[in-house]
C-alpha cells in the first residue's frame, strides 16, 4: 500500500551535500576592517620597511638618471632645466616623480639626515609605505568583482608579500608609483556604475 506522505530521497540529500558552501564573511578586526586585510597590510608594511633598510641601491639606470639625478640637481640649483641638460634621457619622463623625490630629499635635510645612504633608505621607506596602498586596493578590487573569500585573501597576500612587491615598491621606479592608483582605478571600475567608471578612469589616467 502506497503512503500519501512524502518520502526522503537519498539522491536529493547527496545533491545538496555536493553544493558549494557559501563564502564565509571575513572576521572583523580593528575599526571594523576585515582581519585578513589588517594582517596582510601589517606584514606587507614590515616587509617593505625591512627591504628599504636592508636593501639599499638601485634596480636599474632609470632609478638614478630619470628620478634621483634631476631631483638632486634641483636641490643644488632650483633653476636647473632637466630637459636641456646632458643627463641620459633628459626630460623624457614626467617631472612629477622627480619633483616628489626632491621634496623627500629636502625633508630629510630639514630633519638633519644628510648621509646619502640614509637619505636613500628614507626615500625607499617612504615609497614602501606608499606602495602598501595597493594591498587594500587589491582587496577592494576582488570584493567588487565578487570573488570568493579565499581568492580575495590569496590576491591580497600576494600584493603584500609576493617577492617582487616589497622590492619594486621600495625602488625609485615609475612603476612603483603607478601601481596603487592603477589598482584603485580598477577597483572603482569593477563596480560597473557610471560614477565608478568616472572615478576609476581618473585614477587609471593618473597612474
Amino acid at each position: 500500500m502506497v503512503s500519501g506522505q512524502p518520502q526522503s530521497s537519498h539522491g536529493d540529500s547527496r545533491a545538496v551535500s555536493r553544493q558549494e558552501a557559501p563564502s564565509a564573511p571575513a572576521r572583523a578586526g580593528l575599526a571594523g576592517l576585515p582581519l585578513p586585510l589588517i594582517q596582510a597590510v601589517t606584514c606587507g608594511l614590515i616587509a617593505r620597511l625591512l627591504t628599504a633598510w636592508l636593501g639599499p641601491g638601485f634596480h636599474a639606470r632609470d632609478d638614478y638618471f630619470h628620478v634621483l639625478a634631476p631631483a638632486l640637481a634641483w636641490i643644488d640649483d632650483p633653476t636647473f632645466r632637466w630637459e636641456e641638460s646632458a643627463l641620459p634621457g633628459a626630460g623624457l619622463r614626467s617631472h612629477l616623480f622627480p619633483r616628489l623625490i626632491q621634496g623627500g630629499i629636502a625633508l630629510c635635510q630639514t630633519l638633519g639626515v644628510t648621509d646619502p645612504e640614509h637619505v636613500l633608505s628614507m626615500l625607499h621607506a617612504g615609497l614602501g609605505l606608499y606602495s602598501a596602498l595597493l594591498i587594500p586596493a587589491m582587496w577592494l578590487l576582488c570584493r567588487n568583482l565578487g570573488c570568493h573569500q579565499q581568492t580575495t585573501n590569496l590576491a591580497t597576500w600576494l600584493a603584500a608579500l609576493h617577492f617582487a612587491m616589497p622590492y619594486v615598491g621600495t625602488r625609485l621606479l615609475i612603476e612603483s608609483m603607478a601601481m596603487p592608483p592603477l589598482l584603485v582605478g580598477l577597483a572603482f571600475c569593477a563596480k560597473q556604475s557610471t560614477r565608478g567608471l568616472l572615478v576609476g578612469g581618473f585614477w587609471i589616467g593618473l597612474s
